[in-house]
């Protein structure tokens, strides 16, 4: 039984161990693969079984069946696989800067090490890399959970390395963190205190040190109606919401916050393919707003599908910078393992 075997692998990865369960059943022996990966799915299963909401919801064989066909299964509609992104012309000005950033981890050696990027109005900068590279440490230094060590984070021409977490969300810079459910929100608190964090202290979402729970409800429920959140009212615990309404409930807080920049990380972890039709599209929508948007995430198909600019990002340094238009996943997992240019060139 394989569950989730990719999720961490680079393209070339995925190949040679589709190699080995080739030869496994071939040999005789029977594998189940559990995945949402449905060109994974269609590249080496012999049968499929769909589940939905804990229930089995179709069986095919994968020769008789479409990627389609087993997305509609999955999330009960129709889904458009692959969301559009318009030709845009990102804007001049750099909105957000990273120079020569340095970061330690948790053991003190260093995990971001000499990190230079920006991102510019308009624009989506995606970072790939192999799990465990410095993303996490990369992201928490830029909305100031992590101190740096060295260098410097700059919005709209300010140096905010040593801001605090309340600075930088003063600033319009918005956060979707890498696990909704640990950082993203209060499983415990309702959707409408969910939607209000950040703004707790201010007009009209409190005056003095009283909350307006009236007008904090009342603004949730536009939210709620504006992004699709599945629920009975804004009262429902955040805790007992589906992985993607509570993905939606950050996506509702972050962006309508009128923000210039969007720290973005793994925002499709663990959903199905409807939430992460949605959650893309959002995220085009405010590029299309001209909101500069950095990008991380594990998930290479999600990094191409997004991205005006691919970083790609190993031990802590950008290795390389590439278009989407102009490379493919090969290339692109060849310098997430570290591969260099001179054993592509020989």
């Amino acid at each position: 039984i394989l569950d989730e075997p990719t999720a961490v692998l680079t393209p070339q990865e995925v190949d040679e161990l589709f190699v080995m369960i080739s030869e496994l059943r071939n040999s005789g022996v029977s594998i189940i693969i559990i995945t949402h990966k449905l060109d994974e799915v269609k590249a080496i299963s012999d049968r499929v079984y769909v589940l939905r909401g804990g229930e089995l919801v179709g069986e095919r064989k994968t020769s008789e069946t479409s990627i389609a066909e087993l997305a509609n299964l999955m999330v009960g509609r129709d889904v458009v696989l692959t969301v559009e992104r318009k030709e845009k012309e990102a804007g001049e000005k750099k909105v957000f800067e990273v120079e020569d950033l340095r970061v330690l981890n948790s053991k003190g050696y260093p995990a971001v090490d000499g990190l230079s990027l920006n991102v510019r109005p308009g624009e989506v900068v995606g970072i790939a890399g192999v799990d465990g590279n410095g993303q996490s440490e990369l992201a928490e230094a830029i909305v100031g959970l992590l101190p740096a060590a060295g260098g410097k984070i700059i919005h709209e021409g300010d140096d905010i390395t040593h801001m605090s977490i309340k600075e930088r969300m003063n600033r319009s810079i918005s956060y979707v963190p890498s696990d909704r459910q640990k950082y993203g929100l209060v499983l415990q608190m309702t959707i409408g205190e969910n939607i209000m964090i950040g703004n707790h202290d201010r007009a009209p979402f409190s005056t003095g040190i009283k909350l307006n729970y009236k007008y904090i409800n009342s603004y949730a429920g536009e939210l709620v109606d504006k992004f699709d959140i599945r629920t009975p009212d804004v009262l429902n615990p955040a805790g007992k919401l589906s992985g993607g309404n509570q993905q939606k409930v950050i996506l509702a807080r972050e962006f309508s916050r009128d923000p210039t920049f969007i720290l973005v990380s793994q925002p499709t972890r663990g959903l199905d393919v409807g939430a992460i039709e949605y959650i893309h599209s959002q995220i085009l929508a405010m590029r299309e707003r001209n909101v500069a948007i950095l990008l991380i995430s594990l998930e290479l198909e999600e990094i191409f599908a997004l991205s005006d600019r691919i970083l790609v990002l190993y031990k802590g340094k950008i290795v390389k910078e590439l278009e989407p238009e102009k490379t493919s996943d090969k290339e692109v997992g060849f310098y997430m393992t570290g591969g260099k240019e001179e054993q592509r060139n020989g």
